[in-house]
Protein backbone atom coordinates (compact mmCIF):
# COMPACT_ATOMS: atom_id res chain seq x y z
CA UNK A 1 0.00 0.00 0.00
CA UNK A 2 3.11 2.01 1.40
CA UNK A 3 4.62 1.53 -2.40
CA UNK A 4 1.57 2.45 -4.05
CA UNK A 5 1.14 5.70 -2.83
CA UNK A 6 4.54 6.26 -3.51
CA UNK A 7 4.17 5.46 -7.08
CA UNK A 8 1.56 7.34 -7.50
CA UNK A 9 2.77 10.86 -6.00
CA UNK A 10 5.66 10.43 -8.01
CA UNK A 11 3.35 9.53 -10.98
CA UNK A 12 1.44 12.95 -10.16
CA UNK A 13 4.90 14.53 -9.94
CA UNK A 14 5.98 13.50 -13.07
CA UNK A 15 2.90 15.08 -14.61
CA UNK A 16 3.12 18.18 -12.91
CA UNK A 17 6.68 18.57 -14.54
CA UNK A 18 5.41 17.79 -17.87
CA UNK A 19 2.59 20.17 -17.51
CA UNK A 20 5.26 23.11 -16.42
CA UNK A 21 7.61 22.43 -19.45
CA UNK A 22 4.83 22.14 -21.78
CA UNK A 23 4.24 25.74 -21.07
CA UNK A 24 0.63 25.63 -20.52
CA UNK A 25 -0.62 28.59 -18.91
CA UNK A 26 -4.29 29.06 -17.12
CA UNK A 27 -3.68 32.34 -14.90
CA UNK A 28 -6.19 35.31 -16.16
CA UNK A 29 -4.24 37.84 -14.63
CA UNK A 30 -1.09 37.68 -13.53
CA UNK A 31 0.96 40.62 -11.33
CA UNK A 32 4.62 40.33 -12.17
CA UNK A 33 6.66 42.45 -9.24
CA UNK A 34 10.05 44.30 -9.32
CA UNK A 35 11.03 47.20 -7.17
CA UNK A 36 15.15 47.11 -8.32
CA UNK A 37 16.30 48.27 -11.47
CA UNK A 38 19.74 46.43 -11.08
CA UNK A 39 21.54 43.76 -12.79
CA UNK A 40 19.25 41.75 -15.50
CA UNK A 41 16.00 41.74 -13.02
CA UNK A 42 14.14 44.09 -15.28
CA UNK A 43 15.19 41.49 -18.45
CA UNK A 44 13.61 39.00 -16.64
CA UNK A 45 10.53 41.12 -15.99
CA UNK A 46 10.62 41.86 -19.88
CA UNK A 47 10.61 37.68 -20.88
CA UNK A 48 7.83 37.14 -18.21
CA UNK A 49 5.54 39.38 -19.46
CA UNK A 50 6.05 39.23 -23.09
CA UNK A 51 5.31 35.44 -22.59
CA UNK A 52 2.15 36.14 -20.62
CA UNK A 53 0.65 38.34 -23.13
CA UNK A 54 2.02 35.84 -25.39
CA UNK A 55 -0.52 33.29 -23.82
CA UNK A 56 -3.20 35.94 -23.81
CA UNK A 57 -3.30 36.67 -19.78
CA UNK A 58 -3.65 40.53 -19.19
CA UNK A 59 -0.56 41.72 -17.04
CA UNK A 60 0.29 43.82 -14.04
CA UNK A 61 3.95 45.34 -13.46
CA UNK A 62 3.99 46.63 -9.65
CA UNK A 63 6.92 48.35 -9.13
CA UNK A 64 8.40 51.57 -7.55
CA UNK A 65 8.06 55.18 -9.15
CA UNK A 66 12.72 54.70 -8.70
CA UNK A 67 12.03 51.83 -11.06
CA UNK A 68 10.24 53.78 -13.68
CA UNK A 69 12.23 56.98 -13.75
CA UNK A 70 15.23 54.63 -13.91
CA UNK A 71 17.02 54.13 -17.47
CA UNK A 72 16.64 50.39 -17.35
CA UNK A 73 13.15 50.79 -17.46
CA UNK A 74 13.13 52.24 -20.84
CA UNK A 75 15.70 49.84 -21.85
CA UNK A 76 13.75 46.69 -21.12
CA UNK A 77 10.15 47.20 -20.29
CA UNK A 78 8.76 50.77 -21.66
CA UNK A 79 7.97 48.94 -24.86
CA UNK A 80 5.11 46.97 -23.15
CA UNK A 81 3.62 49.94 -21.10
CA UNK A 82 0.38 50.79 -23.18
CA UNK A 83 -0.24 46.38 -22.76
CA UNK A 84 -0.22 46.64 -19.13
CA UNK A 85 -1.06 47.63 -16.49
CA UNK A 86 1.53 50.06 -14.25
CA UNK A 87 1.13 49.81 -9.81
CA UNK A 88 3.15 51.75 -7.74
CA UNK A 89 3.89 49.76 -4.62
CA UNK A 90 6.20 50.33 -1.90
CA UNK A 91 9.94 49.44 -1.88
CA UNK A 92 9.40 47.10 1.07
CA UNK A 93 5.94 44.40 1.17
CA UNK A 94 5.32 41.16 2.85
CA UNK A 95 3.99 38.21 0.70
CA UNK A 96 1.12 38.54 1.92
CA UNK A 97 0.82 42.43 1.09
CA UNK A 98 1.29 41.82 -2.55
CA UNK A 99 -1.48 38.90 -2.25
CA UNK A 100 -3.52 41.17 -0.73
CA UNK A 101 -2.82 43.67 -3.36
CA UNK A 102 -2.83 41.06 -6.65
CA UNK A 103 -6.34 40.05 -4.38
CA UNK A 104 -7.97 43.99 -4.93
CA UNK A 105 -6.55 43.75 -9.06
CA UNK A 106 -8.08 40.94 -9.64
CA UNK A 107 -5.22 38.64 -9.92
CA UNK A 108 -4.60 34.67 -9.17
CA UNK A 109 -0.93 34.44 -9.79
CA UNK A 110 1.88 36.68 -8.68
CA UNK A 111 5.31 36.65 -9.91
CA UNK A 112 8.58 37.65 -7.81
CA UNK A 113 11.41 37.44 -10.06
CA UNK A 114 13.99 37.87 -7.35
CA UNK A 115 12.38 37.19 -4.18
CA UNK A 116 15.05 36.96 -1.48
CA UNK A 117 13.86 40.22 0.28
CA UNK A 118 10.52 38.63 0.50
CA UNK A 119 12.16 35.86 2.78
CA UNK A 120 9.25 36.69 5.39
CA UNK A 121 6.50 34.56 3.48
CA UNK A 122 6.67 32.28 6.51
CA UNK A 123 3.90 34.68 7.80
CA UNK A 124 0.56 33.17 9.73
CA UNK A 125 -3.15 33.80 7.82
CA UNK A 126 -2.44 32.80 4.41
CA UNK A 127 -5.61 31.71 3.08
CA UNK A 128 -6.51 29.70 -0.38
CA UNK A 129 -8.75 33.12 -1.71
CA UNK A 130 -5.12 35.22 -2.01
CA UNK A 131 -3.79 34.64 -5.48
CA UNK A 132 -0.62 32.47 -5.91
CA UNK A 133 2.78 33.73 -5.11
CA UNK A 134 5.60 32.26 -7.07
CA UNK A 135 9.09 33.68 -5.23
CA UNK A 136 12.41 32.79 -7.47
CA UNK A 137 15.25 32.55 -5.14
CA UNK A 138 17.96 33.87 -7.33
CA UNK A 139 20.85 33.40 -4.44
CA UNK A 140 20.05 29.94 -2.91
CA UNK A 141 22.12 29.99 0.81
CA UNK A 142 23.75 26.71 0.22
CA UNK A 143 26.14 28.84 -2.44
CA UNK A 144 27.71 30.25 0.20
CA UNK A 145 28.89 27.43 2.16
CA UNK A 146 32.45 27.42 2.26
CA UNK A 147 32.75 23.81 3.65
CA UNK A 148 29.87 21.24 2.33
CA UNK A 149 30.45 19.14 5.50
CA UNK A 150 30.07 22.05 8.01
CA UNK A 151 27.51 24.77 6.74
CA UNK A 152 27.17 27.53 9.35
CA UNK A 153 23.81 27.91 11.71
CA UNK A 154 22.73 30.92 9.82
CA UNK A 155 22.98 29.30 6.57
CA UNK A 156 20.64 26.47 7.91
CA UNK A 157 18.70 28.61 9.39
CA UNK A 158 18.23 31.50 6.18
CA UNK A 159 17.57 27.97 4.05
CA UNK A 160 15.08 26.24 6.60
CA UNK A 161 12.92 29.67 6.43
CA UNK A 162 12.69 29.56 2.86
CA UNK A 163 11.42 25.89 2.52
CA UNK A 164 9.03 26.72 5.12
CA UNK A 165 7.99 29.61 3.27
CA UNK A 166 7.25 27.33 0.34
CA UNK A 167 5.41 24.87 2.40
CA UNK A 168 2.90 27.70 3.04
CA UNK A 169 -0.57 28.03 1.33
CA UNK A 170 -0.42 29.92 -1.20
CA UNK A 171 3.26 30.55 -1.88
CA UNK A 172 5.81 28.48 -4.02
CA UNK A 173 9.48 28.57 -3.75
CA UNK A 174 11.69 28.32 -6.92
CA UNK A 175 15.14 28.35 -6.87
CA UNK A 176 17.43 29.92 -10.08
CA UNK A 177 19.89 27.10 -11.57
CA UNK A 178 22.39 27.76 -14.09
CA UNK A 179 22.26 26.44 -17.45
CA UNK A 180 22.65 22.45 -17.87
CA UNK A 181 20.46 22.12 -15.00
CA UNK A 182 17.37 19.77 -14.93
CA UNK A 183 14.40 21.39 -15.41
CA UNK A 184 11.44 20.44 -13.21
CA UNK A 185 8.37 22.70 -11.73
CA UNK A 186 10.30 24.21 -8.99
CA UNK A 187 13.47 24.83 -10.68
CA UNK A 188 14.15 28.23 -12.72
CA UNK A 189 17.13 28.30 -15.53
CA UNK A 190 19.14 31.27 -16.02
CA UNK A 191 18.13 31.76 -19.60
CA UNK A 192 20.47 32.49 -22.36
CA UNK A 193 18.89 35.93 -24.21
CA UNK A 194 20.53 36.53 -27.55
CA UNK A 195 18.07 39.18 -28.60
CA UNK A 196 19.13 38.65 -32.72
CA UNK A 197 20.76 35.94 -34.63
CA UNK A 198 24.46 34.89 -33.89
CA UNK A 199 25.01 35.82 -37.64
CA UNK A 200 23.59 39.79 -36.44
CA UNK A 201 24.98 40.20 -33.20
CA UNK A 202 28.92 39.15 -34.81
CA UNK A 203 28.57 41.48 -37.49
CA UNK A 204 27.76 44.38 -34.80
CA UNK A 205 30.61 43.20 -32.87
CA UNK A 206 32.93 43.96 -35.78
CA UNK A 207 31.82 47.44 -36.23
CA UNK A 208 31.83 47.99 -32.09
CA UNK A 209 35.87 46.46 -32.50
CA UNK A 210 36.08 49.09 -35.26
CA UNK A 211 34.44 51.92 -33.53
CA UNK A 212 36.35 51.16 -30.63
CA UNK A 213 39.62 50.60 -32.46
CA UNK A 214 40.48 47.28 -31.35
CA UNK A 215 43.36 46.47 -33.72
CA UNK A 216 43.17 42.84 -35.07
CA UNK A 217 47.13 42.46 -34.24
CA UNK A 218 46.30 42.87 -30.22
CA UNK A 219 44.37 39.32 -28.38
CA UNK A 220 41.69 41.37 -26.54
CA UNK A 221 40.44 40.02 -22.91
CA UNK A 222 37.22 42.08 -21.70
CA UNK A 223 34.58 42.67 -18.94
CA UNK A 224 31.76 43.38 -20.06
CA UNK A 225 28.36 45.31 -17.97
CA UNK A 226 28.09 47.43 -15.11
CA UNK A 227 31.78 47.71 -13.31
CA UNK A 228 31.24 47.05 -9.92
CA UNK A 229 33.21 46.11 -6.43
CA UNK A 230 31.99 42.07 -7.26
CA UNK A 231 33.65 42.18 -10.43
CA UNK A 232 37.68 42.64 -9.11
CA UNK A 233 38.72 44.63 -11.71
CA UNK A 234 41.41 46.04 -10.27
CA UNK A 235 42.88 42.23 -9.78
CA UNK A 236 42.32 41.34 -13.61
CA UNK A 237 44.50 44.76 -14.54
CA UNK A 238 47.05 43.39 -12.62
CA UNK A 239 46.73 39.62 -13.54
CA UNK A 240 46.51 40.22 -17.31
CA UNK A 241 49.77 42.66 -16.88
CA UNK A 242 51.65 39.21 -15.67
CA UNK A 243 50.20 37.37 -18.21
CA UNK A 244 51.14 39.55 -20.53
CA UNK A 245 54.80 40.17 -19.35
CA UNK A 246 55.09 35.79 -19.31
CA UNK A 247 53.85 35.53 -22.97
CA UNK A 248 55.27 38.17 -24.53
CA UNK A 249 51.30 38.40 -26.72
CA UNK A 250 50.16 41.92 -27.10
CA UNK A 251 47.22 41.66 -25.12
CA UNK A 252 44.43 44.45 -24.40
CA UNK A 253 41.67 45.01 -22.12
CA UNK A 254 38.47 46.35 -23.15
CA UNK A 255 35.86 47.79 -20.01
CA UNK A 256 32.26 47.54 -21.85
CA UNK A 257 29.90 49.10 -19.39
CA UNK A 258 29.82 51.82 -16.87
CA UNK A 259 31.37 52.43 -13.68
CA UNK A 260 28.76 51.54 -10.49
CA UNK A 261 30.32 53.65 -7.79
CA UNK A 262 33.46 56.19 -7.50
CA UNK A 263 35.36 54.00 -4.88
CA UNK A 264 35.23 51.08 -7.64
CA UNK A 265 36.31 54.05 -10.54
CA UNK A 266 39.20 55.17 -8.63
CA UNK A 267 41.08 51.50 -7.63
CA UNK A 268 40.35 50.94 -11.11
CA UNK A 269 42.16 54.07 -12.26
CA UNK A 270 45.03 53.50 -9.98
CA UNK A 271 45.49 50.42 -11.35
CA UNK A 272 45.30 51.15 -14.68
CA UNK A 273 48.10 54.31 -14.18
CA UNK A 274 50.93 51.25 -14.12
CA UNK A 275 49.70 48.90 -17.10
CA UNK A 276 51.71 48.64 -19.90
CA UNK A 277 49.16 47.34 -22.34
CA UNK A 278 46.24 49.09 -24.44
CA UNK A 279 42.59 49.47 -22.61
CA UNK A 280 39.91 51.03 -24.57
CA UNK A 281 36.67 51.86 -22.72
CA UNK A 282 33.00 52.35 -23.75
CA UNK A 283 31.14 53.88 -20.80
CA UNK A 284 27.38 53.75 -21.55
CA UNK A 285 24.72 51.13 -19.61
CA UNK A 286 24.13 48.05 -22.08
CA UNK A 287 21.11 46.97 -23.52
CA UNK A 288 20.95 43.06 -23.25
CA UNK A 289 21.53 42.65 -26.97
CA UNK A 290 24.69 45.09 -26.83
CA UNK A 291 25.57 43.06 -23.35
CA UNK A 292 25.68 40.55 -26.31
CA UNK A 293 27.63 42.05 -29.11
CA UNK A 294 30.04 43.26 -26.20
CA UNK A 295 30.92 39.74 -25.29
CA UNK A 296 30.98 38.70 -29.02
CA UNK A 297 33.43 41.39 -30.49
CA UNK A 298 36.04 40.12 -27.38
CA UNK A 299 38.82 37.16 -27.82
CA UNK A 300 37.69 36.35 -24.11
CA UNK A 301 35.77 37.34 -21.94
CA UNK A 302 37.30 37.58 -17.94
CA UNK A 303 34.68 36.76 -15.06
CA UNK A 304 36.36 37.17 -11.97
CA UNK A 305 33.36 37.98 -10.09
CA UNK A 306 33.06 37.67 -6.27
CA UNK A 307 29.34 35.95 -6.55
CA UNK A 308 28.35 32.58 -5.80
CA UNK A 309 25.37 33.25 -8.46
CA UNK A 310 24.42 31.88 -11.68
CA UNK A 311 25.83 34.29 -14.43
CA UNK A 312 24.01 34.73 -17.78
CA UNK A 313 27.93 36.12 -19.50
CA UNK A 314 29.43 32.53 -19.59
CA UNK A 315 26.05 31.61 -21.63
CA UNK A 316 26.66 34.30 -24.03
CA UNK A 317 30.46 33.76 -24.30
CA UNK A 318 29.25 29.84 -24.49
CA UNK A 319 26.19 30.52 -27.29
CA UNK A 320 28.45 32.80 -29.40
CA UNK A 321 32.27 31.07 -29.80
CA UNK A 322 34.21 33.09 -27.26
CA UNK A 323 36.90 31.98 -24.72
CA UNK A 324 35.95 32.72 -21.08
CA UNK A 325 38.54 33.23 -18.38
CA UNK A 326 37.08 32.59 -15.25
CA UNK A 327 37.74 32.48 -11.65
CA UNK A 328 35.41 32.99 -7.92
CA UNK A 329 33.97 30.78 -5.54
CA UNK A 330 33.85 26.99 -5.75
CA UNK A 331 30.02 27.56 -6.55
CA UNK A 332 30.60 30.19 -9.35
CA UNK A 333 33.25 28.04 -11.02
CA UNK A 334 30.40 25.01 -11.30
CA UNK A 335 27.88 26.81 -13.01
CA UNK A 336 30.84 28.67 -15.40
CA UNK A 337 32.06 24.49 -15.79
CA UNK A 338 28.50 23.60 -16.58
CA UNK A 339 28.80 26.00 -19.60
CA UNK A 340 31.94 25.96 -20.99
CA UNK A 341 33.71 22.82 -19.56
CA UNK A 342 36.28 24.73 -17.71
CA UNK A 343 37.28 24.20 -14.11
CA UNK A 344 38.26 28.11 -13.65
CA UNK A 345 40.65 29.53 -11.23
CA UNK A 346 40.82 30.68 -7.54
CA UNK A 347 40.46 34.91 -6.90
CA UNK A 348 43.90 35.79 -6.29
CA UNK A 349 46.23 37.71 -8.74
CA UNK A 350 48.40 34.91 -9.67
CA UNK A 351 45.46 32.52 -10.32
CA UNK A 352 43.56 34.70 -12.51
CA UNK A 353 47.22 34.94 -14.55
CA UNK A 354 47.68 31.64 -15.30
CA UNK A 355 44.07 31.14 -16.13
CA UNK A 356 44.17 34.33 -18.95
CA UNK A 357 47.65 32.49 -19.93
CA UNK A 358 45.52 29.47 -20.70
CA UNK A 359 43.09 31.45 -22.63
CA UNK A 360 45.69 32.90 -24.85
CA UNK A 361 46.48 29.47 -26.03
CA UNK A 362 42.96 28.08 -26.44
CA UNK A 363 41.30 27.34 -29.69
CA UNK A 364 38.18 29.23 -30.02
CA UNK A 365 35.35 27.04 -29.07
CA UNK A 366 32.26 25.93 -30.88
CA UNK A 367 28.78 27.84 -30.15
CA UNK A 368 26.56 25.57 -28.05
CA UNK A 369 22.99 25.46 -27.94
CA UNK A 370 21.31 26.59 -24.44
CA UNK A 371 18.01 27.08 -22.98
CA UNK A 372 16.44 30.43 -23.72
CA UNK A 373 13.75 32.13 -22.30
CA UNK A 374 11.75 28.98 -22.00
CA UNK A 375 13.76 27.96 -18.94
CA UNK A 376 12.24 31.01 -17.03
CA UNK A 377 9.10 31.27 -18.16
CA UNK A 378 7.51 27.63 -18.42
CA UNK A 379 7.94 27.28 -14.61
CA UNK A 380 6.69 30.57 -13.16
CA UNK A 381 3.52 31.09 -15.88
CA UNK A 382 3.06 26.96 -15.46
CA UNK A 383 -0.61 26.63 -14.67
CA UNK A 384 -1.33 27.20 -11.01
CA UNK A 385 -2.76 23.87 -10.47
CA UNK A 386 0.46 22.08 -10.56
CA UNK A 387 1.82 20.03 -6.96
CA UNK A 388 4.74 22.02 -5.51
CA UNK A 389 8.01 20.64 -5.44
CA UNK A 390 11.25 22.26 -3.77
CA UNK A 391 14.43 20.33 -4.36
Amino acid sequence: MVIARHRLRERRRARADAECLAGIATSRRVMVVETSPSGHRLVFVREIVAEALRRRSSVVFATTESVLRDPAFARHVAAFAQMIELQLVPGKLTVKGLQVRASALGCDLVIVPDALKYRSALLPGLTRRLPLVRLVIMNDPLWEVRRRWLPSPKLLLKRGVLLLSGARRGVQILWLRGQGSRRTASIVVDPLLLDGSVSSIREDAARMRSALMMDEGTFWFGIVGALDARKNVPLVIDALRKAARETGIPVGLALLGPWSDPVTERSASTALATCDYRVVRRHDALTNREMNVAVAALDCVVMAYSTSAPNSTAAKAAALGVRVAAAGSASFRRFVSQVTGLAGASLDVDAVARELVAALQRPLPEPRKLTGSEGLTDPLLAPISVPRRYR
